[in-house]
């Protein structure tokens, strides 16, 4: 029996003298497109990024629901950041009225010494 290769599309077991792929259909004697690589969360292998189901294990892959949440914490991040900003500046507004609040108070106070000693 002849020997066997993966497809580089779909990473299909295929014979290695194949000229098109039985899975996909694709025409083997082009170059393959560079495509981003990622471990199978079940097996580790390295498989493709656009894989929903890994051809060594047959697990599903999860890669895209990944994909949506980083980017949904990437999100949630620029928020929080923004929020803590908004929180430190709120923070200092509110530190200078106390000061202004207890010099104010103070102020206050010694006036009232000051009146009542005069008078």
């Amino acid at each position: 029996m002849e020997g066997t290769k993966r497809c580089p599309y779909c990473g299909e077991e295929i014979l290695a003298v194949a000229k098109k792929c039985k899975h996909c259909g694709e025409w083997l004697n082009r170059e393959a497109p560079v495509k981003e690589k990622n471990a199978c969360p079940a097996c580790g292998e390295l498989i493709d990024a656009d894989l929903e189901v890994c051809p060594h294990c047959k697990e599903t892959t999860h890669f895209q629901d990944e994909t949506k949440r980083i980017s949904t914490f990437q999100e949630n991040s620029q928020r929080n950041r923004v929020v803590e900003n908004a929180q430190t500046q709120l923070s200092s507004w509110i530190s200078m009225a106390i000061v202004f609040i207890k010099y104010f108070l103070i102020g206050a106070g010694l006036f009232a010494v000051i009146y009542e000693i005069l008078t």
